[in-house]
């Protein structure tokens, strides 16, 4: 992975990421789960977590362990702001 240093667009100007490789794959996983319970057409997604069972049964473990996640990146992105503020 680049450095946040190393990432720039056509023209140069520096970009900066949003999430993390971890923080995306974290939703996502729990994004599969919640589709797959929410509409049929979507059962297909079952098989990446195991099957039906495991599915119901992963799903709010996974949710909670995304929304620790989610409240630390928030916290992150918070206490620097009370720095500027001082």
């Amino acid at each position: 992975m680049k450095h946040d240093s190393e990432l720039r667009d056509v023209r140069g100007n520096r970009l900066i990421q949003r999430y993390t490789p971890n923080e995306r794959t974290n939703h996502w996983i729990t994004a599969i789960s919640g589709l797959a319970m929410f509409h049929p057409s979507m059962s297909w997604l079952y098989a990446i977590l195991g099957g039906g069972q495991w599915t119901r049964i992963l799903h709010p473990f996974i949710g909670c362990v995304m929304f620790l996640s989610f409240l630390i990146l928030a916290i992150r992105f918070w206490a620097p702001q009370l720095s500027i503020q001082e």
